[in-house]
């Protein structure tokens, strides 16, 4: 059964709401839990063996106060020694997103140890992460925990770290 992509304007989940500002979001079903990070730009990316980089995906969204996302490898990508790291994006981040990724070869056998690893291009249109929108509960901390009551995101990508 072939299935058509839907693209997204804006989601809306139990309680909040995602509005997708620009980039690309595709859900492959309409019932698929995650939707696809499209890469959108002309120019390839090149993953190199062993080598973190932060490819970015086009998309800047804005999120009800509830919300987050969890982005996720693909399996595809995944087989292939594709793995994506740091996956949370909060409500109030409004820059554009950036998927952390790093290309871990598959091991070597007997068969392929002399060839070369060659890096994974990464082309407009290619699909190389997925998001799950969350809506978040409300919790509240007994006890001797701590919480920012105010929070300035200075540095961009993972500032508010150096805060805690």
């Amino acid at each position: 059964m072939k299935h058509t992509l839907h693209p997204v304007n804006a989601i809306r989940p139990t309680y909040g709401w995602v509005e997708l500002k620009s980039g690309i979001l595709v859900q492959s079903t309409t019932d698929a839990a995650g939707f696809d990070i499209i890469y959108p730009y002309d120019t390839p990316f090149l993953l190199y063996p062993h080598t973190l980089c932060k490819v970015p995906t086009g998309i800047v969204t804005q999120m009800a106060e509830n919300m987050v996302g969890i982005c996720k490898e693909k399996s595809g990508l995944a087989l292939k020694g594709v793995e994506l790291h740091g996956g949370v994006i909060d409500h109030h981040y409004a820059d554009e997103w950036n998927a952390i990724l790093r290309f871990v070869p598959p091991e070597r056998t007997l068969f392929n140890w002399q060839e070369p690893v060659e890096p994974i291009k990464i082309t407009k249109g290619m699909k190389i992460a997925q998001v799950i929108f969350v809506d978040l509960p409300t919790l509240c901390l007994i006890g001797d925990g701590f919480r920012l009551d105010e929070v300035q995101r200075v540095g961009g990508l993972g500032s508010t770290g150096s805060h805690a």
